[in-house]
């Protein structure tokens, strides 16, 4: 049985749709009734998606979100098409080798551009769709355990995994008085009803990837 998340008829935009990540969210979601806008740099992996999800509701915008205009572009289709955006998944994001001891043309570059597709890209959609967020809007940011961790060789990779933590955070406190995200991103008591809606997700199979972790429903007080 399919776990109702009530995300019937919300407006979701996905980067890095096209992904072995991206694909599954991107299924998932229009599992749920969401209306889509699915998010890639590579036109046919994307085409290819948005075909297999055989539904109407399901968009697709080719995207380099390095770039100012492009980006400034998918936010204009939002605004056109849907008016508002409920939910923005930001889950592209590259990885390859940069090994420190690299000593080849174009390593400090490929370093950076790493850096910038990662994390810029993030701050960058963001800035560029805050007019379509209403008040409540949910924003989720992909890092990885990476982002927690160091790894030998991969420097850029764990840098820009771990700088979208600190990005997410800081952007929770600046979006604080829209209701999107904030130390506290909702500024009262929470509430038993609140904490009885994370106990329903935990008890239903939507948790099944979650073991051994450590849970803070507080609206963003306290993040771990």
């Amino acid at each position: 049985m399919t776990v109702r998340y009530g995300l019937e008829d919300r407006t979701v935009l996905l980067t890095g749709a096209a992904g072995g990540i991206g694909q599954a969210l991107a299924r998932a979601f229009a599992a749920q009734g969401a209306r889509l806008l699915l998010v890639d740099r590579e036109a046919a992996a994307l085409d290819a998606l948005i075909e297999s999800l055989h539904s109407h509701r399901v968009h697709s915008a080719v995207c380099e979100l390095g770039s100012d205009a492009a980006v400034a572009d998918v936010a204009a289709q939002v605004g056109d098409r849907f008016g508002r955006l409920d939910v923005l998944v930001h889950n592209a994001g590259t990885e390859y080798p940069t090994p420190v001891d690299d000593a080849s043309e174009g390593a400090t570059a490929r370093w950076a551009a790493l850096l910038d597709n990662n994390v810029s890209g993030m701050w960058r959609l963001t800035r560029s769709l805050l007019p379509c967020l209403p008040r409540g809007a949910s924003v989720i940011h992909q890092s990885s355990i990476w982002g927690r961790i160091g790894v030998a060789g991969f420097s850029a990779y764990s840098a820009s995994k771990h700088a979208i933590v600190g990005l997410t955070r800081s952007l929770a406190l600046e979006l604080g008085p829209r209701g999107i995200l904030s130390r506290q991103a909702v500024p009262v008591m929470l509430t038993p009803e609140d904490l009885a809606d994370t106990f329903l997700f935990l008890a239903s199979d939507g948790s099944a990837a979650l073991t051994g972790q450590c849970l803070c429903p507080s609206h963003g007080e306290v993040m771990l």
